[in-house]
Parts: C-alpha cells; sequence; structure tokens
C-alpha cells in the first residue's frame, strides 16, 4: 500500500477515534488561504483544531514531534479563518493532536493553549 492510501487510513482511524468519543466532526481535511487543518470537530460547546501525524515506527522520532512551530503557526492562522468565516469568533477553541505510531492512537489535546 502507498504512503497516500496508508495515510488516508490512518485519517480515518482517527476520525473514528474522534466520533467513539463524543466529537461531531465539523470539517475533515479544512483548506483555506492560509492552509490546512486536518479535522475540526465539536466537543462539549468547544471547538478542537486537530492535526494528524502518523508513523509506521519511531525509527524517524515520534509522530507526536512530527508537529512544527511552522505547522502550529499554519493551524493558527487557518483557524481564525475558519472561525471568522464562520461567525464563531467568540468560540472557545483549542489545538489538538492525534499522534498514531503503529496501531496505537494517542490524543494531546490543547497542545498550545486555548485560544
Amino acid at each position: 500500500m502507498n504512503s497516500r492510501l496508508i495515510g488516508a487510513f490512518k485519517e480515518e482511524e482517527a476520525l473514528t477515534y474522534l466520533q467513539n468519543n463524543d466529537y461531531i466532526i465539523l470539517q475533515h481535511n479544512y483548506v483555506c488561504p492560509l492552509g490546512e487543518i486536518d479535522v475540526i470537530a465539536k466537543k462539549d460547546n468547544t471547538i478542537h483544531f486537530i492535526e494528524i501525524k502518523y508513523r509506521k515506527n519511531n525509527t524517524y522520532g515520534y509522530a507526536a514531534n512530527a508537529l512544527s512551530q511552522t505547522k502550529l503557526n499554519k493551524m493558527y492562522k487557518c483557524a481564525n479563518y475558519y472561525l471568522k468565516e464562520h461567525k464563531l469568533i467568540d468560540a472557545s477553541c483549542v489545538f489538538d493532536l492525534i499522534a498514531i505510531e503503529g496501531e496505537n492512537i494517542v490524543f494531546l489535546s490543547d497542545i498550545i493553549g486555548s485560544m
């Protein structure tokens, strides 16, 4: 299986994980002029902007460590764009990471502090 198919399969696993944990998926692969966010979901009146990272193993580092400051900055800008676009400026928001390492899913919430 090529890496794109594996990535798509792992994203589906992440979506299933979120839905099984009472998240409502608002957007999957949201794209705006400022960037892209893998998943935008809602739980308990909080909007979650979620990046998904997958590593087959930790030979080249852990999935949780693969989120760069550059990507976080783009997520932040893209999230602000989404909030303005959907008139949700006063919404409570957090940035999360789903790190999939092999078959293990690790959910890291509020990775850069609430907006």
